[in-house]
C-alpha cells in the first residue's frame, strides 16, 4: 500500500485523471443500476404483453435503459481500462525516462528490477482491481438492460463486461509500460501503446468469433427463439433438406428453385425443407469468457516482461 500511493503521489496528474474517469464511470454504471433495480417490473412484464399497475412503467423502463444513460454508463466502463492502462503505465517508464528522473533513482537503488516491481505490481494490481468492479457493473448493466437475459450466459456485448475488462486492462497497462520503457518518451509510447491495445482487442475479438463459428450446434429452427432462448447467439442458418443435406439458403435454391415461385416444388408439399440454426448456447459462455481473459492477461503479463527486461539493461 505504501508503494501504491508514493507512486500515485509521484504522478499526480495522470493519478487524478485516472481516479476521476473511474469515479464518474463506476459512480455512473452504480446509479443506472440503481435506478433501473428501483423501477421494480417484474420480468414476465418483459416476455409477453401485460398490463397492470405492475407493468404500467416498462415504456419508461426500456427508454431509461436503452438511452443515454443506460449507454453511457457501459460506454464508460469499456473506456475504464484504456484511460486506467494507458496513463499509469506510461507514467510508469515513459514519463520517468524522459524526464530523467530514472538517473538518481537507478543509482540509489539495489537492483533496478527490484525498484520497478515496487513500483508496477501495486498499480497493476490497483488497476486489474478497478476494472473488476467495472466488468461486475457492465454485467449487472446487461441483465437489466435486456430483461429476461442471463449475464454469465448471453452473448450480448462479449468482451465489454465481466473479467474480460480486468484481462484488457492488464494487457493495456503492459503495453503501455513496455511501449514507455522501449521508446523513453512520453507521446510516442502512448501512440504506440494505443495502436497495440486497438490491434490486441481487434485480433482476440476476430479470433474469438472464428472459435465460436466452430463451436455452434444445429437446431431446428422456430420464430421465437429468441424469447425461448434469450441468451443463445444464432451464428448462422442453413436449410434442412429431406435427405437430411444442410446447405446455405443459395444452394437450396439452385436445387429446388425459389420457394416464391409457382412453378417450384418448394412450398408445395412434394418437398419439405426445415431452417436449421447454427447457436452459440449459453453454456460454454463461461469458457469462451475464460479464454478471452487468458488471451489479454498473457499478452498484459509477456508485455511486463519486456519492460522489465528493457529496464534492467537501458543505459541511464
Amino acid at each position: 500500500m505504501t508503494n501504491l500511493l508514493l507512486t500515485l503521489r509521484a504522478h499526480r496528474f495522470e493519478t487524478l485523471a485516472v481516479a476521476a474517469f473511474a469515479v464518474a464511470s463506476l459512480g455512473g454504471a452504480a446509479a443506472v443500476v440503481v435506478r433501473l433495480m428501483a423501477f421494480g417490473i417484474p420480468i414476465s412484464c418483459f416476455r409477453a404483453p401485460s398490463s397492470g399497475l405492475a407493468c404500467s412503467g416498462v415504456d419508461a423502463y426500456l427508454a431509461f435503459a436503452g438511452g443515454m444513460w443506460g449507454f453511457g454508463a457501459l460506454a464508460g466502463i469499456t473506456l475504464l481500462p484504456v484511460v486506467s492502462g494507458l496513463f499509469l503505465g506510461n507514467a510508469l517508464a515513459g514519463k520517468e525516462i524522459d524526464r530523467g528522473t530514472t538517473v538518481f533513482a537507478w543509482s540509489l537503488a539495489r537492483s533496478r528490477r527490484r525498484w520497478f516491481l515496487g513500483r508496477v505490481a501495486p498499480v497493476a494490481v490497483a488497476i486489474v482491481a478497478l476494472a473488476l468492479i467495472g466488468g461486475f457493473f457492465a454485467d449487472r448493466l446487461e441483465e437489466l438492460r435486456n430483461p429476461g437475459v442471463t449475464a454469465i450466459a448471453t452473448f450480448g456485448h462479449l468482451g465489454l463486461r465481466g473479467p474480460v475488462v480486468a484481462g484488457e486492462a492488464l494487457a493495456i497497462f503492459g503495453f503501455a509500460l513496455a511501449a514507455g520503457a522501449l521508446l523513453g518518451r512520453i507521446l510516442p509510447a502512448l501512440i504506440v501503446a494505443g495502436i497495440l491495445s486497438l490491434g490486441a482487442v481487434v485480433a482476440i475479438n476476430i479470433a474469438t468469433d472464428t472459435w465460436l463459428q466452430s463451436e455452434t450446434i444445429a437446431v431446428i429452427g422456430f420464430d421465437d427463439w429468441s424469447s425461448v432462448h434469450p441468451d443463445w447467439r444464432v451464428a448462422d442458418d442453413r436449410v434442412l433438406a429431406p435427405d437430411g443435406t444442410l446447405m446455405t439458403w443459395s444452394e437450396a435454391y439452385d436445387r429446388y428453385g425459389d420457394p416464391g415461385d409457382p412453378a417450384s416444388l418448394v412450398g408445395t408439399g412434394a418437398v419439405a425443407l426445415e431452417t436449421v440454426l447454427l447457436v452459440n448456447p449459453g453454456e460454454i459462455y463461461p469458457m469462451v469468457v475464460a479464454r478471452m481473459t487468458l488471451l489479454f492477461a498473457a499478452l498484459g503479463l509477456a508485455s511486463i516482461v519486456v519492460a522489465f527486461a528493457v529496464v534492467d539493461r537501458r543505459r541511464p
